[in-house]
């Protein structure tokens, strides 16, 4: 390496010249390029290999996203079983409606009287339903039914 202290550097700049000595200058020059040189630093992801602590810290991490996957399947399970229950119970009613459209017509519970006539044919049971007057039909009485008639 040269002895550079032999010399004298001048720099002008902003219309001012600066002198230094040309060991001086050699030295600061170094370390200007070292850092003109030097490229950023920068992060990247890297395979790093776990200590013992943070293996058991992952693996309960692990254990604790299975169950929260196995309590939100359990849980949309249960949610599609009561929306298909529900869906079912749509469709029976959509196609009882259909029906009962379709027969103009539905099973109700009406009352039916039940009264004693008398016929040519002897003592009978007429059945009448009490929503329309309509009779039902006629039939022979029981012996029960014959004792209450004289009781009247």
């Amino acid at each position: 390496m040269e002895d550079k202290s032999d010399y004298t550097v001048g720099i002008t700049a902003g219309g001012e010249t600066f002198q230094m000595p040309g060991d001086e200058f050699y030295r600061v020059g170094k370390r200007l390029h070292a850092f003109a040189s030097r490229i950023p630093d920068a992060k990247r992801s890297l395979v790093c290999a776990l200590s013992d602590a943070e293996l058991i810290v992952r693996g309960n991490e692990l254990a604790a996203a299975v169950k929260a996957l196995a309590a939100a399947e359990l849980a949309e399970a249960e949610r599609r079983k009561a929306a298909k229950g529900i869906i079912t119970e749509k469709e029976n009613i959509i196609a009882r409606l259909a029906e009962t459209v379709k027969a103009k017509s539905e099973w109700r519970e009406v009352i039916v009287v039940s009264n004693l006539v008398s016929t040519a044919s002897g003592v009978m049971v007429a059945e009448t339903r009490t929503d329309t007057g309509e009779v039902l039909g006629m039939r022979q009485t029981t012996v029960s039914e014959m004792q209450t008639g004289m009781q009247l």
